[in-house]
């Protein structure tokens, strides 16, 4: 009845009467601390005054009706077609050098999921120009493509589900994204102006660097990312490039290095991997792929990344960092050393932690009530070196710190004595077997294990032992796995404890 009554002017109208000089509360929050000067009421009423009598344009909302691409590329091919493994998987090779894998699934009928790899990454950049390539991904992302800036192309693109992000990592370059079958040739414009037409914006460009200086100083202050960046700079020996970043740091990120960086790093489509999970229809993705992908530029190069030989921390040792005043403190346990990465290895590992995990909290939360959350993850990479991590976290009392932190290293010396007890073995399995039955039915399960896959070199078709390799574990071969990865004389500790 109202709704058809109601006019832009009455709407106005009453927005306006809402905010009157009567009815304004100015509040102010300061830290109570030395060296702080605190604005006096006149001086926030003369700052409030200045801002409130300031001419201001109203606001122009760009858009565009242009396309995405003014031009279509020329076409390439798809040379070599073929299944592998028994999770009908196809690969494809394109005539510019470029390889495709396809895995199609009845999940959802309305998703595709997409992630793309290649060799390189900031480890191929010089010391000199190593924050300006760390940011180059993120520069590009605020620029846009083409002729459109990200704020013109998040309009365009309102009315679609189709989205690419480019990522330069230590190691590789990529691409994540995902779109609708029926927005599929948006999805694949963009894939293929990302890599030949990055937007340079030097304005996008220090409204980045400022959010990045604000972000810092939040850091700072926040015990926790304090912590983590502690750890971050310990455990890699203080390696440059594992360092926390500082405004010195962001000064000398220059907006046409980032850019030079992150063409170079996509300039050549051939030594990169394309891999495609969901509701897939061969036949569009076979021409999408010509007319986008195969299309894009090679030059044929031969790169990896480069190993920056990182001298990583050995244990024993205790760090104390102290942060912040709540009277709270957060222990991390770390155990990191070289691995051999092998699918027996992950498993072992994997379902190790599991155990881990359940013994911990039965006995310092349950036993010990010293702790709401306590937990145990692995770390595990293969690239530029294969190397294993176990992370033992919890928060405690201050006062509690050196008894639970004993009570944590009696679990894993537990482990290692004698084998878990059956009830364990069978709970652990039981969990192992649900989560992976579960997570089969999921795209994203099956992006991330063909990447992992091609990526690590290993066989996909493992998968399919999976569940059996689970029936067959032993609280024996837990107990091995404890005495191989738990190394309690190599142990760092990182407490981080309240201001004095």
């Amino acid at each position: 009845t109202y709704i058809p009554e109601i006019t832009l002017a009455e709407i106005n109208d009453y927005a306006a009467s809402l905010v009157t000089e009567n009815n304004k509360v100015i509040t102010l929050s300061a830290p109570d601390k030395e060296g702080i000067t605190i604005p006096t009421k006149q001086e926030i009423l003369d700052t409030y005054n200045h801002a409130a009598n300031i001419e201001t344009a109203a606001y122009i909302d760009e858009s565009s009706d242009k396309p995405l691409m003014a031009k279509m590329p020329t076409p390439g091919k798809i040379v070599e077609t073929k299944k592998t493994g028994k999770f009908d998987i196809v690969e494809m090779k394109l005539s510019n050098g470029a390889r495709v894998i396809v895995k199609p699934t009845t999940f959802k009928n309305d998703e595709v999921l997409f992630r793309a790899w290649s060799p390189g990454g900031t480890s191929l950049s010089s010391d000199n120009d190593y924050y300006s390539a760390t940011m180059s991904d993120g520069i590009v992302n605020e620029g846009g493509i083409s002729e459109f800036s990200a704020n013109i192309l998040e309009k365009m693109l309102s009315s679609k589900i189709a989205n690419v992000s480019p990522n330069i990592g230590e190691i590789t370059e990529g691409f994540e994204g995902s779109y609708q079958p029926k927005d599929a040739e948006t999805f694949f414009q963009l894939l293929n102006l990302y890599f030949t037409n990055p937007r340079k914006d030097g304005e996008t460009f220090q409204s980045l660097i400022s959010r990045q200086k604000e972000s810092m100083k939040n850091s700072k202050r926040d015990p926790n990312s304090f912590l983590q960046d502690s750890m971050m700079a310990i455990l890699s020996g203080y390696n440059q490039r594992s360092m926390p970043w500082t405004e010195k740091t962001l000064a000398k990120v220059d907006l046409d290095k980032a850019y030079e960086f992150y063409q170079d790093r996509f300039k050549d489509a051939g030594d990169f991997t394309f891999i495609f999970v969901g509701s897939v229809d061969m036949d569009n993705l076979k021409q999408m792929l010509e007319t986008y992908v195969a299309s894009l530029p090679t030059n044929n190069r031969k790169e990896t990344w480069k190993n920056p030989n990182i001298k990583y921390a050995q244990g024993p040792f205790t760090k104390e960092i102290k942060k912040g005043i709540e009277p709270k403190s957060t222990v991390r346990l770390v155990i990191s050393d070289k691995f051999d990465y092998t699918a027996e290895n992950l498993l072992h590992l994997n379902s190790m932690i599991e155990v881990l995990g359940i013994r911990l909290r039965e006995v310092i939360r349950e036993d010990k009530g010293g702790v709401y959350g306590i937990g145990a993850r692995p770390r595990v990479s293969k690239y530029p070196d294969s190397r294993y991590s176990v992370y033992v976290m919890f928060g405690t009392a201050p006062q509690r710190v050196d008894e639970l932190i004993a009570s944590a290293k009696d679990v894993i010396n537990e482990l290692k004595a004698k084998p878990i007890s059956q009830e364990n073995l069978t709970k652990v399995k039981e969990v192992m077997k649900r989560e992976f039955e579960t997570s089969q039915k999921e795209n994203r399960f099956w992006l991330s294990q063909i990447y992992n896959s091609d990526f690590n070199n290993l066989d996909i078709a493992r998968l399919g032992k999976y569940m059996s390799n689970v029936d067959k574990l032993t609280a024996k071969d837990i107990q091995k796995a404890a005495q191989k990865f738990l190394e309690t004389d190599k142990i760092m500790q990182f407490v981080l404890n309240p201001e004095d």
